[in-house]
């Protein structure tokens, strides 16, 4: 590939999906516009990505291109969107006026692609640069798939990174995850919560907390993914729960009050791995703080419920706003 040098070209192409902008597309658009006086940034439709992991959360085609014009606008690139319905774009056409293109290493392939079907129109190649990935803090790169399922920050944050010991919290700590993390429904109707779970994609989890929550759902016969418990009602005495699925072989996990242990998050990532169906996740402790491992460690879109006393079912939404306020809450 053409190695980087002080040559600028008039119209430098490049392409990608650009969801959730992070900080590996912001090196990548920067890096291009140091080679060409303007950009041509192609953005796949939404029609591309049916393949991609949690491609249901990939954000549409508009926020994406807004998030673009945004960052070039605010570094003085001078750039022009166009819509990408195939890999090729306009690079392929006789009167395409792209110079050069810009690529990362695992789009390489792409241009290849591009070139071969320039060569064989009798086109001259055009030349290729290479940006290097961006990684996030434990070394690994930056993707949108990763930001997707609830890894990752923008910025390169790793949110499980908070869990590489037991956790031992403080009142602080406490006190906020004692207060409602979403909304609340003080009298949940069963036929409208259904109606909410069934609009939930069946590729991202459902996860309920607390033995009286769950009850609920399973009276109902609501869709839930995992549903974590403790087996007791008021601390001490077995609940209705842990009596209906004595007969059940559910995985157990110890996590003391107060704690969030290492081994309650790795039993948390596995029972949520592949998306699981009505499956249960039994706390030799208390579950109640699981609740925010579980804001860290589900993917985007993900939704929990969990009981407040005294208030109602909370509904719990995962987004990145509310990943970044846990990590730094137990940070």
């Amino acid at each position: 590939m053409t190695q980087f040098g002080k040559i600028r070209y008039p119209l430098i192409g490049l392409g990608g999906t650009f969801d959730h902008l992070h900080d590996g597309h912001k090196f990548f658009l920067t890096y291009a516009s140091e080679l060409g006086s303007k950009l041509v940034i192609g953005i796949t439709t939404k029609d591309m990505l049916f393949t991609k992991r949690y491609s249901n959360t990939i954000q549409p085609f508009t926020t994406r291109v807004k998030a673009v014009i945004k960052f070039c606008k605010e570094q003085h690139i001078r750039h022009e969107i166009i819509k990408l319905e195939d890999e090729y774009g306009p690079t392929i056409l006789k009167e395409s006026k792209i110079k050069a293109l810009c690529v990362t290493k695992e789009t390489v392939i792409g241009a290849e692609k591009i070139n071969a079907i320039r060569e064989a129109a009798t086109f001259r190649p055009l030349p290729v640069y290479v940006a290097n990935m961006v990684h996030d803090e434990e070394g690994i790169q930056i993707h949108s798939v990763r930001i997707r399922s609830g890894k990752i920050s923008r910025d390169g944050k790793v949110y499980a990174s908070v869990f590489k010991q037991n956790l031992v919290l403080n009142d602080e700590q406490k006190n906020t995850l004692s207060q409602p993390l979403g909304k609340v429904f003080e009298d949940p109707k069963p036929a409208l919560l259904q109606k909410k779970l069934d609009k939930q994609s069946l590729n991202l989890p459902i996860c309920v907390v607390g033995d009286e929550s769950l009850s609920f759902f399973r009276e109902h016969q609501l869709s839930f993914s995992l549903g974590v418990f403790d087996g007791h009602t008021n601390r001490t005495k077995p609940s209705k729960l842990s009596i209906e699925l004595k007969d059940l072989d559910i995985p157990k996990i110890n996590n003391p009050a107060g704690t969030i242990t290492t081994e309650a998050v790795s039993g948390l990532q596995e029972a949520i791995k592949g998306q699981p169906v009505d499956s249960f996740l039994r706390v030799n402790g208390e579950e109640d703080l699981l609740t925010a491992a579980l804001i860290l460690l589900l993917p985007l879109g993900s939704v929990i419920y969990y009981g407040q006393p005294n208030e109602g079912l909370v509904e719990v939404n995962i987004t990145e706003e509310l990943k970044d306020s846990i990590h730094s809450l137990l940070k």
